[in-house]
């Protein structure tokens, strides 16, 4: 028995060898994750979180080229002592600002720390063009509003009402103002937020019903908008924003009858692809949001500049754009400035089912 018992620690032994130098052998890049804890950001910052989290236990079970290690700094109105943490804690980049608003905050103070930040959704048009420390994966403003502008003019939309959320006004009043530049439209703007009798009497108050409703809201406020439009004005088209739409997608399954347009690059409720997909409804059993999505494509940006060795500082700045991103069954392009090119689509949900609607550019 001595000597099978000697192989077998020996074999152990090396086997623990192996592991250890192999684990040093891959580098370990710190992400940071700037995580705004206050409504009405919770929802989407706690998507974006925990698709970071469940990313990077895919890709170190992986085995992939560099060893990721995630650090989450928690804040409330102002970013700059959590990103002061993050830095603390070696964060080489930071993932971060699922909103426009948040964005504004943080990339400045990011930029003055010499953090590279990243964000999955933000699209406001100022924190484009411009060779910083700001990356992004989705498009900007422009982009949506031109493709908005058309379905508007597709729909033969002549009256347009706008219920607009008073939060996150660097996306949701710019994305109205540029839209009704962009189409000739006048649209009537009311607030997305309040007190349901007191938008309820001003809906019934409206006279004839508008050709079409849009909402540019936060997710659950966009989802009891939708009810009540469809009780007041059952007849008008509704238009819903990425916004709307960024989490939580699946209960507007709840409401009956529902349908509407969204411009987006993508349709939420298709199953995402590929082995983190994969991965996702094995052990998750989570259905893909866009905030998920986008929070994914983001990640593939820093690991893509990280296994090529630029981990630092400037070097992981000029690393990370321009480049190429491929997911399954879809790619995305990050210009030199840092900005998602290309064009988003238009779709329509109706009876449970997703299409894309063919407009002229």
């Amino acid at each position: 028995m001595r000597v099978p018992l000697r192989l077998l620690l020996v074999a152990l032994v090396f086997s623990a060898l192996f592991l250890f130098f192999g684990l040093l052998s891959r580098r370990t890049v710190t992400i940071g994750v700037l995580f705004c804890d206050v409504p009405p950001h919770l929802t989407t910052e706690a998507d974006m979180v925990s698709t970071a989290q469940a990313y990077v236990d895919w890709y170190n079970r992986r085995g992939g080229a560099v060893r990721l290690r995630l650090e989450v700094a928690p804040y409330g109105r102002d970013p700059s002592e959590a990103l002061a943490r993050l830095r603390v804690r070696g964060a080489s980049v930071v993932l971060g600002a699922s909103t426009s608003e948040l964005a504004l905050a943080a990339a400045p103070v990011a930029e003055a720390m010499g953090l590279s930040l990243v964000s999955p959704t933000a699209q406001a048009e100022e924190l484009g063009g411009r060779r910083d420390a700001f990356f992004r994966v989705q498009h900007a403003l422009n982009r949506n509003a031109e493709r908005t502008a058309a379905l508007l003019r597709h729909l033969k939309a002549n009256r347009v009402v706008a219920f607009v959320s008073c939060h996150n006004e660097a996306y949701a009043r710019e994305t109205v103002l540029r839209v009704t530049q962009d189409s000739g439209l006048s649209v009537d703007i009311l607030p997305a937020e309040g007190a349901y009798e007191a938008r309820q009497a001003r809906m019934e108050a409206y006279g004839d019903p508008p050709s079409v409703v849009w909402v540019v809201a936060h997710p659950e406020t966009s989802f009891w908008l939708c009810r009540q439009i469809g009780d007041v004005w059952p007849r008008s088209k509704l238009l819903l924003s990425m916004w709307s739409l960024s989490s939580g997608h699946e209960r507007l399954e709840e409401i009956e009858g529902l349908s509407f347009h969204f411009v987006e690059n993508v349709d939420p409720w298709s199953e995402e692809e590929g082995a983190f997909g994969a991965f996702l409804r094995e052990n998750y059993r989570r259905r893909p949001s866009l905030l998920l999505r986008y929070t994914a494509l983001a990640l593939d940006l820093i690991v893509a500049a990280a296994e090529e060795g630029s981990v630092t500082g400037e070097d992981f700045r000029s690393a990370l754009a321009p480049r190429l991103l491929r997911r399954e069954g879809a790619e995305a392009v990050v210009d030199a400035w840092g900005d998602r090119v290309g064009r988003p689509r238009v779709f329509r949900r109706a009876e449970g089912r997703v299409e894309e609607v063919a407009l002229p550019w």
